[in-house]
């Protein structure tokens, strides 16, 4: 079971950032560190995920998304 919080988060004049730790069972404690930019219809977010001590993995990921139009009802 996996346990993750977020120790810090800022969200202001277009750029965002946060910092998470998760616990995905016995040795693996991940840190993340999360920064980005948003405009009112879109976004771009890079992460970085590291596992903390002696285990060397790490997990890198890219988002970007934009509105596309009204849902369907």
């Amino acid at each position: 079971e996996k346990d993750c919080s977020v120790s810090a988060f800022s969200m202001a004049g277009g750029k965002l950032s946060m910092a998470t730790t998760c616990q995905f069972g016995p040795g693996m404690d991940f840190a993340g560190e999360f920064v980005g930019t948003y405009q009112p219809t879109s976004f771009d977010l890079h992460g970085v995920m590291r596992a903390k001590g002696n285990n060397p993995v790490s997990v890198e990921a890219s988002m970007s998304a934009r509105r596309v139009g009204d849902c369907r009802a």
